[in-house]
């Protein structure tokens, strides 16, 4: 994806912000600042160099800065006094379907399920939680709105986009309460979007591009890889790495490795999971890019090198706080990392999509553990983008993506248990019933709505990040009482 080019209208909005310490412009970067520090401030007191970078990252990109700032996305949802948080479709049963909690494109890719069949699927369940179900759709429908601005699409299309995602989420709603099965991508006609991350994966699966890419053989034994896989492309953000481990990192990983098989839905070989090389990974995601990631070489299903598994365990924090959402007690997960893995067993098509998926935990801190394997392919903005620009796909394929993706939501939320164990379809279903196009009306008014926000945020924190240094000044912050 080319670099973004902030339009001179949100400049001049950003700037004129900072002229005046009483103008909207000014009060809302200063909430944005704070904000920010407040939430990431325990890891950038952990892991300074990589904050700097996770903020980097967010200011390279519109849609970079909306994944980033989820918890932002929630204050303004929730904040009584803001234009953002009325709704037509709250209802009691309805607000405790399990949410996904950071829906949105970049979050669809393929999985090959222990069957052999592929799939495709919304996979990053960090902020899973139980909540009004239309939280997840404005998600959505604000995700596709600000990737059509960073991909610099007009008006028109961008708003037909957002439109699209919420019109197949109230159908697919309406199919299944009328008898239908879950939906689930056909791999044969996915639409050409999904039909190329589909063959990709298959291709890049079958050929284990991921075991080649972070391994090597030496002396006859595979040994994981350490360097850049990927060079850099923004100043500052790391692309692709993996570096070694020191003796206390090592000791962790062996313990969350040998505690984690315990967790699989299968048993798998005995000895499957014997340790043959620890590191971590930088540079992924951007949300979680300051967070622990480490890689695990293991035996796998037997003692041939070429069948060695490489394993992902990704630390898991807790969920985006949702001022003014009741949680109820008791806590029903033990840990972050459990309720992430839970979260994706039910609400995806097949809970064996990922047979290695698992969690394992060490003090204060749990991890998400899955197969690091190309079969597993997230969709890309950027790779939409290239196709829109050479003529390999038009806007019709992106509606149907769009479309597709408001149809995968809502089946995740209809066969996923809600909070109390009761039908979170039957609830969702009545909540929409007869006024279908007017959620869709509501969910797409706020989505063009807040994607403008999104936009003027965005370049509020570029400023931000140029006058306040690459920790938004974080530790004067702290320093100051």
């Amino acid at each position: 994806m080319k670099l973004y080019r902030i339009p001179p209208i949100l400049l001049i909005a950003a700037l004129c912000g900072a002229c005046s310490g009483e103008t909207r412009h000014s009060e809302r970067a200063a909430w944005l600042q704070t904000t920010l520090v407040e939430d990431n401030l325990l890891v950038i007191e952990r892991e300074p160099e990589l904050s700097a970078g996770k903020f980097a990252k967010m200011a390279s990109l519109p849609y970079y800065y909306f994944r980033g700032t989820n918890a932002q996305f929630y204050r303004d949802l929730t904040d009584a006094d803001a234009p953002f948080s009325q709704t037509a479709f709250g209802s009691s049963a309805a607000s405790g379907v399990l949410l996904m909690g950071d829906p949105h494109p970049e979050n669809i890719g393929t999985y090959r399920s222990a069957k052999g069949e592929m799939n495709v699927e919304f996979n990053d369940f960090d902020g899973a939680r139980f909540g009004p179900f239309h939280f997840d759709v404005r998600r959505l429908g604000v995700g596709f709105g600000v990737a059509a601005e960073t991909m610099e699409l007009d008006t028109t299309t961008r708003d037909a986009l957002i439109e699209a995602a919420a019109r197949g989420y109230v159908d697919e709603i309406g199919r299944m309460s009328r008898g239908a099965e879950p939906y689930r991508v056909d791999p044969n006609f996915p639409g050409p979007i999904l039909g190329d991350l589909i063959d990709g994966a298959i291709k890049d699966g079958d050929e284990k591009e991921a075991l080649f890419e972070y391994t090597r053989v030496r002396d006859g034994r595979r040994r994981l890889f350490f360097g850049a896989v990927e060079s850099p492309i923004v100043e500052g953000v790391i692309e692709d790495e993996l570096v070694e481990v020191d003796a206390r990192e090592r000791r962790l990983v062996e313990r969350l490795v040998a505690q984690y098989p315990q967790t699989l839905v299968e048993p798998q070989p005995a000895g499957a999971f014997e340790l043959k090389g620890v590191g971590r990974r930088l540079g992924g995601g951007v949300a979680s890019y300051a967070l622990l990631r480490f890689y695990a070489l293991v035996e796998g299903p037997t003692d041939s090198r070429d069948d060695d598994w490489l394993l992902e365990l990704k630390e898991i924090r807790d969920p985006t706080a949702i001022p003014r959402l009741a949680e109820l007690p008791p806590r029903q997960f033990d840990t972050n990392a459990q309720r992430v893995v839970v979260a994706q067993r039910r609400m995806q098509i097949d809970a064996k999509n990922d047979p290695l998926l698992g969690w394992a935990a060490s003090d204060t801190l749990s991890f998400r553990v899955r197969h690091r394997t190309k079969y597993q392919k997230g969709l890309d903005v950027a790779d939409i983008e290239e196709g829109l620009a050479e003529a390999d796909w038009d806007i019709q394929h992106v509606l149907r993506f769009a479309t597709i993706a408001g149809r995968l939501l809502a089946r995740s939320h209809a066969i996923a248990p809600r909070r109390d164990g009761g039908d979170a379809l039957a609830a969702i279903a009545a909540t929409l019933d007869g006024r279908e196009d007017a959620f869709v009306d509501e969910t797409s008014t706020f989505a063009r709505s807040y994607t403008d926000r999104v936009m003027s945020d965005y370049a509020l924190f570029v400023d931000l990040l140029d006058a306040e240094g690459p920790l938004l000044g974080a530790r004067r912050m702290r320093a100051t009482p």
